[in-house]
């Protein structure tokens, strides 16, 4: 089974092989599944004591690596670091896309920047990504 995901449609393709007595016979199968996703914006601060950059700094590899799986499943759009005046790193910004947002927050549990306390203030809002032609 592979699953292929594009804009909001999930296009599943199924083959089989079935073996009647001598017979070798191949199926394919392949289904529609419209999920309706949702896009959402998080923003999310980091703390301001002494230790958040290191804390940052020491999380971020695990946090890439959720995020690029979360990339090749078509769940993560777009993100990056929100920066300060002189360029350091404060927060997040993520554009995610999923069925609804329960979805999203059981994903959220497992990550890296709200698990070791990187993220200190987390907003959430229903996104939509303008498409430009």
């Amino acid at each position: 089974m592979k699953l292929i995901r594009k804009k909001n449609c999930i296009f599943v393709k199924v083959k089989a092989k079935v073996k009647v007595k001598s017979l070798n016979l191949s199926l394919s199968l392949n289904l529609n599944l419209n999920l309706n996703l949702m896009q959402f914006l998080l923003i999310a601060h980091d703390g301001t004591d002494s230790g958040a950059l290191e804390r940052r700094l020491k999380v971020r590899p695990g946090h890439f690596s959720r995020i690029s799986l979360l990339k090749k499943a078509g769940e993560f759009l777009f993100g990056g670091a929100i920066l300060n005046e002189s360029g350091t790193m404060i927060g997040s910004m993520i554009v995610y896309e999923y069925p609804d947002r329960n979805s999203l927050d059981e994903q959220l549990k497992t990550e890296p920047y709200i698990t070791e306390g990187v993220w200190v203030k987390i907003d959430i809002q229903p996104f939509k990504l303008a498409t430009i032609e």
